[in-house]
């Protein structure tokens, strides 16, 4: 069975066909800036706070793919 982490269920609802990956990745970013995802960065710029987030796009993806929640 399929256990969603608060990642995972904080990101799925943006998942819903109407935006691009980089605007999936602002949507991460807003909620890394709102404190509800902490991405894992050494720094704080914009930079590596958006490239985390990407990061976390990624592996979110992923995950839904492998438990075949998304194709």
């Amino acid at each position: 069975m399929f256990n969603p982490d608060p990642m995972i269920r904080s990101i799925v609802p943006l998942i819903d066909g109407t935006k691009t990956k980089q605007e999936l990745v602002a949507c991460v970013f807003e909620l890394a800036k709102e404190g509800k995802l902490a991405p894992n960065v050494e720094g704080n710029s914009s930079v590596e706070v958006n490239a985390a987030c990407k990061a976390i796009l990624d592996q979110v993806l992923d995950q839904l793919h492998q438990s075949a929640l998304l194709v």
